[in-house]
């Protein structure tokens, strides 16, 4: 029997078993709607933490520059805006305030909050395939008594993610070191023999990422016809050193399997994660990333994104900004994939549900002087609903010369004050990381500046999550002003950032 029928066959008698999930129009099981009100989370796909960036601070390493992407910033906070009551799965809301920028340069902002109204308590998610594909090359640290390897990190989250599953959905297994091998063929969740193939994983030479990705997405795509959600998740520390090696390679490789109906979320484990892996592969339609360098932290992962990330609500979430007051947009934040974009994207491939209110940013500056008093901003924006039907709507938001404080801050709601800060304190650790590279001084100048301005918003908004950040970046400022070294822990990007020239290993 092919494997295409194999998926076929198992659905069936899983149905004629269980009966199936009742389903509203949208894709999404009927029995998990709240009142109308949109007080649960939704947030754009792409990476969803910063945790690679603090990780390498705890651990005495100034982080790459790629470490700090604002939408991971964003999915790690709650960033609710109040509005109309919503009655539609994904609710779109929006606000408007004033305030300077880092180049203290007085900028509109104008945040699209994102939420739903399902009941998170009553949400019953429809069945999903998933093909795990791990690495289980040598620097994965498959079988070492350290339970912090990578390996043994993917051990315990496949065998806490494969609990999760139930008789209706399916899991398969692709192994991939010197060699890739399926050691589990489509096999219903629950079943015994997927904790064993589990449990049988170890250590197999170099990392062949290419190959085990493509034979992942192969066998997936033979599920897309039976299943509505089918998704590839990848365990690995994203060092490949066979076949193709670059991010965007993999990128490529993630887009052709997006096309093919297939998502990816992509978990990096460990240390020596390559970051660059994570931004390039999880912006695209159906994907997520998350990282975890301990076996402890797998248990809050569960609790805090099970079953959200394999539970998209929206697609192609696409906007327009149009200006009646001299505005034009600057700058976008929290867009996945749109970092390193030279025109600000105002496209999001991806809407997943979530324990935290999401939101996206954009900045506008006035054309040749005009004044802000009037500004006024007119949204449009649009996407498709996971069953194919599309939905477009418009937001008006305008300031009316409100009062600013002594900042030059004016700001209808906490949710869009909360959300510039953490815009900006993210986009300086970026600069300031990169300055790091060529200039000592430089960096921790322009962190220290940042620094002072975010305290500032934290004293405002007496916000725990924002005191929780104060709190923790300084500890990158010190390193900086220490001349800590930067680059990943296989040792391969290490520098001295005050002369800029590489470390000397013999001495």
């Amino acid at each position: 029997m092919s494997i295409a029928l194999r998926w076929i066959g198992l659905f069936i008698f899983t149905l004629i078993l269980a009966g199936c999930h009742s389903m509203s129009a949208d894709g999404l099981s009927g029995s998990g709607y709240a009142m109308p009100g949109g007080d649960f989370g939704a947030t754009p796909g792409g990476v969803q933490s910063l945790t690679t960036a603090r990780e390498f601070v705890n651990h005495g390493h100034v982080p790459p520059a790629e470490a700090f992407v604002v939408e991971g910033m964003f999915s790690e906070h709650d960033l609710p805006l109040s509005g109309e009551p919503c009655d539609d799965v994904l609710c779109v809301r929006g606000a408007l305030g004033i305030a300077p920028d880092t180049d203290e340069e007085d900028s509109v902002w104008v945040q699209v909050g994102l939420s739903s109204t399902i009941d998170p308590d009553n949400f019953e998610r429809q069945p999903i395939a998933v093909v795990a594909v791990v690495d289980v090359s040598g620097s994965m640290g498959w079988g070492y008594q350290n339970d912090n390897s990578p390996g043994e990190i993917s051990r315990e989250l496949l065998l806490q993610l494969s609990s999760q599953l139930g008789s209706e959905d399916r899991i398969a297994i692709v192994a991939f070191g010197s060699d890739v091998n399926t050691v589990l063929e489509p096999t219903p969740g629950g079943a015994p023999t997927v904790a064993a193939a589990i449990n049988n994983l170890s250590a197999d030479g170099v990392t062949n990422l290419e190959d085990g990705l493509r034979q992942g997405y192969a066998l997936a795509e033979q599920a897309v016809d039976v299943y509505d959600e089918v998704r590839v998740i990848l365990f690995s520390d994203m060092q490949p050193n066979v076949g193709l090696t670059a991010p965007s390679d993999f990128e490529q490789i993630a887009a052709d399997g997006a096309d093919e109906g297939v998502s990816l979320t992509v978990l990096g484990l460990g240390l020596g994660l390559d970051q660059a892996f994570l931004n390039k592969m999880s912006y695209l339609r159906g994907g997520n990333a998350f990282s975890l360098m301990t076996s402890s932290a797998v248990d809050e992962f569960i609790a805090d994104h099970w079953p959200w990330f394999v539970s998209p609500i929206a697609y192609d979430l696409h906007f327009s900004a149009e200006s009646c007051s001299d505005l034009e947009v600057k700058a976008a934040y929290g867009f996945p994939g749109s970092q390193n974009a030279e025109e600000p994207s105002l496209e999001v491939a991806t809407v997943f549900l979530s324990k935290n209110r999401g939101a996206l940013l954009l900045e506008l500056k006035a054309l040749d002087g005009a004044s802000l008093s009037d500004a006024h901003v007119d949204l449009n924006l649009s996407y498709t609903k996971p069953d194919g039907s599309q939905v477009s709507k418009a937001i008006d938001l305008e300031y009316n010369d409100e009062s600013v404080d002594a900042c030059g801050v004016y700001m209808p709601q906490a949710g869009i004050d909360k959300t510039v800060a953490l815009a900006l304190l993210t986009e300086a650790l970026q600069q300031s990381t990169s300055l790091y590279q060529s200039s000592q001084q430089a960096a921790a100048a322009h962190l220290a500046a940042a620094l002072e301005r975010f305290d500032v918003a934290a004293d405002r908004l007496n916000d725990a999550g924002l005191d929780d950040e104060a709190q923790f970046w300084p500890k990158l400022l010190q390193l900086i002003d220490e001349g800590a070294p930067q680059g990943d822990f296989y040792g391969q990007s290490f520098s001295s950032p005050a002369s800029n020239q590489p470390t000397n290993p013999w001495l």
